[in-house]
């Protein structure tokens, strides 16, 4: 007889154990938080586990309506990648930190984005980008971006980032704002800092500054990345950081499968998606592509016995 397979399927919208995503990818679960929130969480099952924890991206700075000015890149989130044993019995404190905005007139720096933290491992907002008549960028887990008055001929200090969550934001010459520093590594130029990869996806990207002479926006950072807001040139507006984001990966166990979930699952409130799936090959299992229909409730696999 084949041992019967039940497969808790858990998609972006509301997983059971309080996470805002669930999947299994290469070998990996990832538990993901996105959602700017302070909550708690109790693992399914004892755990080792690799958690990469991203604070929000610094906002980026703003410029006057004239030419050149230019404003520096907010700085990426703190980035900390860490393994941590994590247990069924305890409850772990999460927070996910937003992005900050980007400044809102050229004599105010942009803001720093807001911290994030898992289970005590704790990382820093990204600090905002410098504007035209406040020029040097934050100090922040990335350091923001310095910004260029061309009025007064007068440059500014890129932030400093902290180490082991980040790096410096550049400082501003005659011809570029300073880019926002990276979780992986420094700005350089007007070239915001680059960030670090994580499950085949880069986290907590530096914010570019500018050397446009003419108006032009500061990009937003993408939400659940750490990345930090581009700097405006001449008048146009800021870019805001993206808030941060924690993972918690663990390697996928050979007996999942038969591992029970927690009851809770069949109550999962999911959007509606459809799929295909294809169980993993052992002796136990008959290779089969199901197609999936996940509706209101979470759904549960049981292929037939024989």
């Amino acid at each position: 007889m084949m041992r019967r397979l039940c497969i808790a399927l858990m998609l972006v919208a509301g997983a059971a154990w309080g996470q805002d995503a669930t999947y299994d990818v290469a070998g990996y679960r990832y538990f993901v938080w996105t959602n700017v929130v302070s909550t708690n969480w109790t693992p399914p099952f004892d755990i080792e586990a690799e958690v990469l924890v991203v604070a929000g991206g610094g906002g980026g700075g703003s410029a006057y309506n004239l030419t050149p000015r230019f404003a520096g890149g907010g700085g990426a989130g703190g980035a900390i990648l860490t393994n941590i044993t994590l247990n069924v019995s305890s409850n772990y404190a999460i927070t996910v930190g937003a992005g900050g905005t980007g400044a809102p007139d050229a004599w105010e720096q942009g803001a720093d984005g807001g911290p994030s933290s898992f289970a005590g491992v704790a990382a820093t907002g990204g600090g905002g980008g410098g504007s035209t008549s406040s020029r040097d960028g934050r100090d922040g887990g990335s350091g923001g971006g310095a910004a260029y008055h061309g009025g007064v001929s007068s440059t500014g200090s890129g932030g400093t980032g902290i180490a082991g969550e980040g790096y410096d934001g550049a400082s501003s010459t005659s011809s570029y704002s300073g880019g926002g520093g990276g979780a992986g590594a420094a700005a350089i130029e007007d070239a915001g800092g680059t960030g670090i990869e994580f499950g085949g996806v880069t986290y907590a990207t530096g914010g570019d500054g500018t050397r446009s002479t003419v108006t032009a926006n500061g990009a937003n950072g993408a939400p659940g990345t750490g990345d930090g807001g581009g700097g405006s040139a001449t008048g146009g507006t800021a870019g805001s950081g993206g808030s941060g984001i924690v993972i918690v990966r663990v390697e996928f166990p050979e007996d999942m499968a038969q591992r029970p979930f927690s009851p809770e699952l069949a109550q999962t409130r999911q959007a509606f998606t459809t799929f295909s799936w294809n169980p993993p090959l052992d002796e136990t299992v008959v290779p089969t592509n199901y197609t999936v229909h996940l509706g209101t409730v979470a759904t549960n696999l049981t292929p037939a016995a024989s």
